[in-house]
């Protein structure tokens, strides 16, 4: 059964999906990417939520493990047929089960071919796909995701079903399985079986209507005429997939991270993670990167903290950073909340842009590379699980993710992040000499030390501060806001492009 007669079945007119092959649109690796990192945290998807604001396309996963995917896809309906849903909404499906009773759903199934076993039926309507790949036996190997090979991934959004396709990238020695049902033929024993279970027999229906809803599910669909087993067909196409019988269309949220479970966000200028990670342990054991918050001081900060003492011991000593202060753009929570992730977690799924590792850090090289002129802000902040989220916003794409791999503990630190905001008040009623005192003190600790060895920069900087001056701004210091204002001077030559690139790479 293909994925479409699935979430349609039953509905007729407006109430069926509008169907969008995503596989062409230029950020389709960068979506196989994501979807690799987030499932590598765990597989199983609870909750998937489609927020339609304008012609953006918000999609969230929440996997049971507290793992987080948030995609921001901007104008994602441009020149697309919108569903038959008017305004700005979102369609959002729970999952009603869980990883480990996921074969409840099979439980009503009944025997289609007598002359089998019930045994081999549920074989055949219940798949483990891997995230990677494992070891394999004469009698058959590991079906794997990134080795669909088709050339389509629909993504479907309806009054009251969708469908969300599952494509990875090929990764090393993740342990992450996924159970699904799948459905071969229309005549086939598993497509068979799935009709019972979910009670879609057309006499069933007009007599216990209610038992069509179709939970919140993986589907895989194998290909080929292979009546009995899907070992040797191949999986064609594998999607997260729900039809019920109501509406799982809402109103939309405030902000489009409420459907994150997202505690906090900060934004930092682009470079400004790796910047903070400069200062942490590189080589095992890795430091950790911390994210502190209070509600009460409406204020955030990064913490970098590194392992000392002896070979075994874990003390924790705090890392010296140059910038620690990151702007609030989303809170929902209230209270002190902290959250951290090592090195080697934030390196490989945020900076690394080697072949062969999903990251983000490859979406941004590529959004840097097709337009110079996209800025692009990195994104920090805790998930509901207290996870590390990581991400990152330019024009057309927002991404967000646990970085949960390893997962690390932390303290809060209140004294950390300093006195309170009215605190800060209160100190402004000092003199204005005291004043400029301390503005010029601290501008002069935080002037990047790579960059004032660069004459380029200082040119740079030059142009900037008159920029800034004639608004009545404050004056930047870092490469980045900079390097932009100077670009507004109609001087930019290459070498200043190929000096920017460089202190970057510092």
């Amino acid at each position: 059964m293909e994925q479409r007669e699935i979430i349609n079945n039953g509905k007729e007119g407006a109430a069926m999906t509008q169907d969008y092959n995503i596989f062409e649109e230029s950020w389709f690796d960068t979506y196989r990417e994501m979807m690799t990192i987030f499932l590598k945290q765990g597989g199983f998807v609870t909750e998937v939520s489609m927020q339609v604001s304008g012609d953006d396309l918000h999609l969230t996963l929440i996997g049971d493990k507290g793992n987080m995917l948030y995609m921001r896809l901007g104008g994602f309906f441009l020149d697309k047929t919108k569903p038959a849903i008017s305004g700005d909404y979102v369609v959002r499906a729970r999952s009603v089960l869980d990883a480990t009773s996921f074969g409840i759903i099979l439980a009503q199934a009944v025997v289609v071919d007598t002359t089998r076993s019930s045994r081999n039926d549920m074989d055949n309507v219940l798949m483990k796909v891997h995230l990677s790949h494992q070891d394999s036996n004469r009698y058959g190997g590991a079906t794997v995701l990134s080795d669909i090979n088709s050339n389509s991934a629909t993504l479907s959004i309806g009054l009251s079903s969708m469908a969300v396709p599952i494509r990875t990238v090929r990764v090393i020695a993740s342990v992450e399985s996924l159970n699904a049902i799948i459905t071969g033929p229309e005549d086939s024993p598993s497509a068979q079986a799935l009709l019972t279970v979910t009670g879609w027999e057309v006499e069933d229906l007009s007599v216990n209507p209610e038992r069509s809803n179709l939970p919140l599910i993986l589907h895989g669909r194998v290909g080929g005429n292979h009546p009995y087993g899907w070992r040797s067909s191949g999986l064609q196409d594998i999607s997260l997939v729900c039809n019920y019988n109501t509406g799982i269309v809402y109103e939309i949220t405030d902000s489009p991270w409420d459907l994150t479970g997202i505690k906090v966000l900060c934004s930092l200028q682009d470079g400004g993670i790796k910047r903070a990670l400069s200062k942490t342990a590189k080589k095992r054991p890795f430091g950790q990167l911390e994210l502190h918050y209070s509600s009460e001081k409406s204020k955030a900060r990064l913490k970098a903290m590194n392992l000392k003492g002896e070979q075994g011991e874990r003390e924790y000593e705090e890392a010296t950073l140059r910038f620690k202060d990151v702007d609030l753009v989303y809170e929902r929570e209230s209270g002190q909340h902290v959250a951290c992730a090592d090195y080697g977690t934030i390196f490989d799924q945020f900076l690394s842009t080697r072949q062969g590792n999903p990251s983000m850090g490859r979406a941004i090289a590529t959004i840097k590379a097709t337009d110079p002129e996209d800025e692009v802000t990195e994104l920090i902040g805790i998930s509901n699980n207290d996870n590390l989220v990581v991400g990152f916003e330019s024009r057309n794409l927002t991404i967000a993710c646990t970085m949960t791999s390893l997962s690390r503990l932390a303290e809060f630190d209140d004294d950390y992040l300093g006195e309170s905001q009215s605190a800060h008040t209160q100190r402004s009623v000092r003199s204005p000499e005291a004043i400029s005192e301390t503005e010029a003190e601290a501008e002069e600790a935080e002037e990047p030390q790579i960059e004032n060895s660069s004459s380029l920069y200082m040119k740079w900087k030059i142009y900037s501060d008159e920029w800034h001056n004639a608004r009545g701004l404050p004056l930047p210091t870092d490469v980045g806001p900079v390097f932009m204002t100077y670009m507004n001077s109609g001087e930019m030559e290459q070498e200043d492009i190929d000096e920017y690139n460089r202190l970057l790479e510092e």
